[in-house]
């Protein structure tokens, strides 16, 4: 998986990409209230986590997509990641599983992302622009146990068509035929 200081540093030089708001990247570091970092934080150093500001400045807009003007707040920003960490561990992901994140530049991405992290699961971003047919080779590759899609994406379910062996497909932003929303 990637580290969040080089996904930031990626997105930021990506055109017209969310991008997180100036200042919040070196802010984003502590724990949560109750003294615990999430299993996928633990035992590093420091990390940018968002549950840090959502209890600081929670209005406080943690990103900002410049295309559409869509924001989300870091509270919306924590309990979304939240919400799905706990989605995906219903659906039977631990620590150690894989996610393939076939996204466009939405906020989406950042929770996905997020929820990826606090749930310790190793998450391989697949280009949207690719074929579907390759995309799919990345999700067959990275034995993803679970792949979200962005219903933004038109070959979204195309790709969930080809994708056979990954039993759990979620799409944000929409409905996409052969995926849970």
């Amino acid at each position: 998986g990637l580290g969040v200081a080089a996904l930031a540093q990626f997105m930021r030089a990506m055109n017209r990409a969310p991008r997180l708001i100036p200042g919040a990247i070196a802010g984003m570091l502590g724990q949560r209230s109750d003294g615990r970092l999430p299993a996928g934080l633990q035992g590093k150093s420091h990390q940018m986590y968002p549950g840090t500001h959502a209890l600081a400045s929670p209005d406080k807009p943690a990103v900002i997509c410049p295309g559409s003007g869509e924001t989300l707040s870091y509270r919306a920003l924590d309990d979304q990641s939240n919400r799905l960490a706990q989605l995906l561990h219903a659906r039977g992901l631990r620590r150690g599983d894989h996610v393939a994140l076939y996204c466009d530049n939405n906020a989406g991405f950042f929770v996905a992302v997020w929820a990826c992290m606090r749930s310790g699961f190793y998450l391989t971003p697949i280009n949207w622009h690719l074929a579907p047919a390759e995309a799919a080779y990345i999700v067959d590759d990275c034995d993803a146990t679970a792949l979200i899609a962005s219903a933004a994406i038109p070959a979204a379910a195309e790709l969930g068509a080809l994708v056979r062996d990954c039993p759990n497909k979620l799409a944000i932003g929409g409905e996409v035929p052969g995926f849970t929303r």
